[in-house]
């Protein structure tokens, strides 16, 4: 009998300017058309690269865009979900 899905809780103190991303392992699983994956590193450089002066919607597009030259054509064998928070400055005044 399976246990089931493993949770664990993790605090993460974000501040202003700060991004994260959060995706299922479909987009760790994201194979080039030569069979290599992407990597935990390679998908950070990605995201930081991207994310100056973007919002947040820019850069789940931006994010596509690169997964899609990634991939060389090669199909999706998973799904790929990404959701980015992105914390904004504080206003002035």
């Amino acid at each position: 009998m399976s246990s089931g899905p493993s949770i664990q809780d993790h605090e993460l103190l974000l501040a202003p300017g700060d991004v994260l991303l959060l995706a299922t392992d479909g987009l760790a699983e994201l194979s080039r058309s030569d069979g290599t994956f992407l990597g935990p590193e390679e998908i950070s450089l990605a995201l930081a690269k991207r994310a100056r002066g973007a919002s947040a919607a820019e850069l789940i597009a931006a994010m596509l865009e690169w997964l899609e030259e990634q991939r060389g054509g090669a199909e999706f064998a998973d799904d790929v979900t990404m959701l980015v928070v992105k914390l904004s400055e504080p206003s002035p005044g």
